[in-house]
């Protein structure tokens, strides 16, 4: 398993997920159309980045600041799935997330992984906990979404 590279794939699965639930507003086709005028070679990414920053938003107004979460890491961790993200553009192989593939995705990564769903913010640990079992910590975060998608409310797992 790659860490960056699970990371982003639980970004883009999440992302899918949060706007089919209504969780965050999707990126409207104006946005994408300005997007892809104004970044012709980079719009598909920029697309993505804005997700991201919208989700982002929305997690720190609910947990507060100071907080880690899927879509705030660490910079350097934060530096490695932008440079992930952008070789899949390069290479021509951008991960797409559609909703059965997301929910096919979280339910492999977190086969095995119990938890306490809960709705709202809930920690899910110490961000130094992620630096030494970062897989335990990154299914932890996605069973939590997972389970909150099939469930039909919303959650925002943090780290401390």
């Amino acid at each position: 398993m790659n860490l960056t590279n699970d990371l982003l794939l639980t970004r883009l699965a999440v992302l899918s997920l949060s706007s089919i639930a209504g969780w965050l507003p999707s990126v409207s086709t104006d946005e994408v159309e300005m997007l892809a005028y104004v970044l012709p070679k980079t719009a598909p990414v920029a697309t993505i980045q804005l997700g991201v920053n919208i989700a982002c938003h929305k997690h720190d107004q609910a947990v507060g600041d100071g907080k880690y979460h899927l879509f705030r890491l660490a910079i350097p961790l934060e530096e490695r799935i932008s440079r992930a993200l952008n070789e899949h553009q390069r290479s021509g192989n951008l991960p797409n997330a559609t909703v059965d593939q997301s929910v096919a995705y979280l339910t492999k990564l977190t086969e095995g992984v119990a938890i306490d769903p809960q709705k709202g913010p809930v920690q899910a640990g110490l961000y130094t906990e992620l630096a030494h079992n970062p897989m335990d910590m990154l299914t932890c975060l996605a069973k939590h979404y997972l389970i909150a998608y099939q469930n039909g409310y919303q959650t925002f797992p943090y780290f401390s």
